[in-house]
């Protein structure tokens, strides 16, 4: 089929990516694969994902797996028992456009993510809805308490920056950094980071 055809190369795009940046980059530095529940569902994600990080010597610490909160809530059981054996892996998990409903926190306790990342439209309207601000402060009080980290997305101008990390949230993505890379100008930004 197509997508698992898609989803094996982007493995395996991703992973040969990660070993050219390793000249670039800390070590121990983590890389994210956004993965649908489709590819979980499929049944055979694990097989492709073991074999994607044999093939190009990848240790499994060095991957994060980012579930969207809406499909990791309504996966089936085959999608939740491929999340449980990604974790036993030892492969990092992040809930993405995480949300502060009850099922969101009951998922959190059930599958131990490591990361959850903060709904971008919070972030969005941070400057102009008080609101806002105050759901922030409960999920990064959350991840501190219970010890994973949270990022905040769409972070797009160093007022959004410096008023997140008053509200405690030292992690962040967006073009207030950078823009999504290829991975030649990516090995150069980091470079350039690093000088």
């Amino acid at each position: 089929r197509f997508e698992e055809e898609l989803a094996r190369w982007i493995l395996d795009r991703t992973f040969r990516d990660l070993n050219m940046l390793r000249s670039e980059i800390s070590s121990d530095t983590t890389f994210s694969v956004n993965v649908s529940p489709h590819q979980l569902d499929g049944g055979i994600f694990l097989k492709n994902l073991t074999a994607a990080m044999k093939a190009h010597s990848i240790r499994p610490e060095l991957i994060k797996i980012e579930i969207t909160e809406k499909d990791a809530l309504s996966g089936s059981q085959l999608t939740l028992q491929q999340i449980r054996e990604v974790r036993k892996l030892g492969i990092k998990l992040a809930m993405d456009d995480f949300g502060m409903g009850h099922s969101s926190l009951m998922y959190l306790k059930e599958y131990e993510f490591d990361t959850i990342k903060i709904d971008g439209a919070l972030v969005k309207e941070l400057l102009t809805n008080p609101t806002c601000g105050g759901i922030i402060t409960s999920v990064v009080n959350l991840g501190h308490s219970l010890n994973f980290a949270v990022i905040a997305e769409y972070v797009e101008t160093q007022e959004q920056r410096d008023t997140l990390h008053e509200l405690g949230c030292n992690i962040y993505q967006g073009y207030y950094y950078s823009k999504p890379l290829p991975i030649e100008e990516l090995c150069v930004y980091a470079r350039i980071l690093r000088a």
